[in-house]
């Protein structure tokens, strides 16, 4: 049929007459539009187990109340088959399940080990989702017949709460599938329920499905007990002085390794999911001051979304254009947050110091240059911990490699690569008469007091030379 539509002279009259037919239907209207409205929001196509959950009268509801199991059975042709014929019968083949696609053999071995987790409800034909993007009639009707009271960001987030709370059962119904694909499948799920989180409504319900996600995923993770699961997010391993390689080969920065210190605080503020860390942190205001590790504000300003266990690049990209959010970081800053505060398992780098470094590097890599380097974002975020009393940074190290083996001395010696001040960075990221601009009102905040010890006038006379 995909072939079929390319050859349909007016393709949006056509699939005009199709919806006609479906909304003839009165039956299954509502489960149709529903249907359509998720798949057209999800920003990937949807493992087909959720069809249940979005013809539920109340899909949040339903996933609130699924029980964290390991009894659900994944890898049934039956499952497959029966799910095949509801989406046709609905949709009328406008939207088809599709086997995923994968990017090497060994993807698919760990895929193949449950099929469940193979199959994908997905348009069957680009033609058919930009109809729906152009078509405001259409869109009109698909609200309409969906209900008032259906909103497609909660249930997507609703969505990747019922699977998570169905993950152990695919170790439980397939032995030898590896834990290490179940924990970054459901990092993945996880990932991408809170992204959608972020467009939901800020009421009861979205709360209580963001606190059944952290209770499921408690569950379906595999970790440590006196560790958060939202650890695995990002590599960790043993810690040396200026990076270390990855077990994939990849680069890893030192700073994001987090020690086993990260919580779930954290990790909403990393999602930029206000409301709730506003909930959180009123009945323990004292979290501020003694989270361990990273403080929350270092969070708000610092993404890592390219080393994000389980994300794709296109998570990432949406992680990166969340982070950074002005109202996250003035929040934090009225609760006493402090931008010059030392971060110890950093090397006692200040937030100031890290925000800095971030800010170069990401001006750098593809996908953080052109999402968010690209918007205001950075520079109000910039003036605002300035305002909060920032301090001069003189020598501030980006990036180092190691030695060749003929001229190394000692066994993992390290030469530093590059090295910037703070107008340095500030000019680079914002041009020479606001980076200048920046860099003045940074010096002002240490002129406050006018007075100024031997021991900092010898340090940053050092810096100069």
């Amino acid at each position: 049929m995909g072939g079929r539509a390319d050859r349909v002279p007016d393709l949006f009259d056509y699939f005009q007459r199709i919806f006609a037919r479906i909304w003839a239907d009165k039956k299954y209207r509502q489960d149709t539009a529903r249907i359509f409205r998720t798949c057209l929001k999800a920003a990937q196509p949807l493992p087909i187990e959720v069809i249940q959950v979005i013809v539920q009268s109340s899909p949040q509801y339903y996933a609130i109340q699924a029980p964290v199991t390991t009894s659900y059975t994944w890898d049934t042709h039956e499952m497959i088959d029966r799910t095949r014929a509801q989406v046709n019968g609905r949709c009328q083949d406008l939207l088809s399940i599709a086997q995923r696609q994968f990017r090497s053999p060994s993807e698919h071995n760990e895929y193949t080990l449950v099929l469940g987790t193979l199959y994908r409800v997905e348009f069957l034909h680009r033609t058919v989702q930009d109809f729906l993007v152009q078509s405001p009639s259409v869109l009109a009707d698909l609200q309409d017949h969906a209900g008032e009271d259906f909103d497609t960001p909660s249930t997507l987030l609703a969505c990747y709460v019922w699977l998570i709370k169905r993950a152990g059962s695919i170790v439980s119904s397939r032995n030898n599938t590896s834990l290490d694909y179940i924990d970054m499948l459901a990092m993945g799920w996880s990932t991408e329920g809170l992204l959608h989180a972020f467009d939901a409504p800020a009421d009861s319900t979205t709360a209580k499905l963001i606190e059944e996600l952290d209770h499921a995923m408690s569950k379906a993770y595999t970790c440590p007990r006196h560790v958060h699961w939202s650890n695995g997010i990002n590599p960790t391993g043993a810690r040396e002085r200026h990076g270390r390689t990855g077990e994939s080969g990849v680069s890893v920065d030192l700073y994001v390794s987090e020690h086993g210190q990260r919580d779930y605080i954290a990790h909403l503020v990393q999602f930029s999911l206000l409301d709730e860390v506003k909930t959180r942190l009123a009945a323990n205001p004292a979290l501020v001051r003694n989270k361990k590790g990273r403080p929350y504000l270092d969070y708000a300003l610092r993404c890592h979304a390219g080393t994000f266990k389980g994300a794709d690049e296109r998570q990432r990209a949406w992680l990166v254009q969340r982070s950074r959010n002005l109202d996250m970081v003035e929040y934090l800053l009225g609760l006493g947050c402090d931008v010059n505060s030392p971060i110890s398992i950093y090397d006692c780098h200040s937030i100031w110091y890290l925000y800095l470094r971030s800010l170069c590097l990401d001006s750098e890599h593809p996908m953080t240059r052109t999402t968010d380097q690209s918007e205001e974002k950075p520079r109000q975020v910039t003036w605002r911990l300035i305002q909060h009393g920032t301090k001069d940074v003189q020598r501030c190290f980006l990036e180092s490699r190691p030695k060749s083996s003929a001229a190394a001395k000692y066994p993992h010696e390290t030469v530093t690569q590059r090295k910037m001040s703070a107008r340095d960075i500030l000019v680079k990221i914002f041009g020479e008469d606001e980076g200048s601009s920046m860099h003045d009102a940074v010096l002002r905040n240490e002129t406050v007091n006018s007075w100024r010890s031997p021991l900092t006038y010898l340090t940053r006379l050092w810096g100069q030379t």
